[in-house]
């Protein structure tokens, strides 16, 4: 379905397609198969039932055994510094970040432990 002017609809419309340019205003949306968005979306609220994160916003990381330190650089950067959430795996050592920036963060243990420390963490781009 294309539509180049305005179009109300007092119903359903079910389509393979949909393109249109210019704004959009719909009061309910359900998509049941895949979305596929390149540009931005405002949402005012938005209920996901699974979120699922690239690889950019999320992932796992190791800290070495008689290490003290782990560099984590996001694939690609931000435009403002993102909140960062970490979570130890295992058991709880104590940490801390530093030096966070668009690119990416440091994750640094107070003490060098005997094995290998993982932790999981998240990123969150926030906006001013």
């Amino acid at each position: 379905m294309y539509v180049a002017g305005n179009l109300t609809v007092d119903g359903t419309v079910i389509t393979t397609s949909l393109e249109a340019t210019g704004s959009a205003t719909l009061h309910q949306l359900t998509i049941e198969t895949d979305l596929q968005a390149t540009g931005s979306a405002v949402l005012g609220e938005a209920m996901i039932e699974q979120l699922s994160v690239s690889s950019k916003h999320a992932g796992k990381l190791t800290i070495p055994a008689n290490q003290t330190v782990v560099t984590v650089t996001y694939d690609k950067p931000f435009s403002l510094v993102p909140m960062v959430s970490i979570t130890p795996v295992g058991r709880f050592i104590p940490y801390y970040l530093a030096n966070e920036t668009e690119t990416g963060f440091e994750l640094h243990i107070t003490q060098p432990q005997s094995q290998v420390i993982t932790f999981n963490w998240m990123v969150i781009g926030v906006s001013p």
